[in-house]
């Protein structure tokens, strides 16, 4: 699993460098990938302790939103910064 994770990241590289002209598409692809397996591990985590019965559906939803609108707010102040820095 580590290689192909390293194959796509080596494979992703040469493409910007070789296809200047796809580089916005492949950083929307690779946000959206990003924010994508960050909500997936946090539905893990919560659905673990909600199936244990350690927390209710309700927190269960509660967490899972608020987690997941952290992820965003601080994607939405690191393009922010960004913009401003350069």
């Amino acid at each position: 699993m580590k290689n192909i994770a390293f194959l796509l990241f080596v494979a992703t590289i040469i493409s910007t460098l070789l296809l200047a002209f796809l580089t916005p598409t492949h950083g929307v692809v690779l946000i959206l990938l990003s924010a994508t397996v960050a909500v997936s591990s946090i539905l893990k985590k919560n659905k673990q302790s909600y199936l244990q019965g350690r927390i209710t559906h309700g927190v269960f939803v509660r967490n899972v939103l608020v987690e997941t609108l952290g992820i965003l707010l601080a994607m939405t102040l690191a393009g922010l910064l960004g913009r401003y820095l350069a």
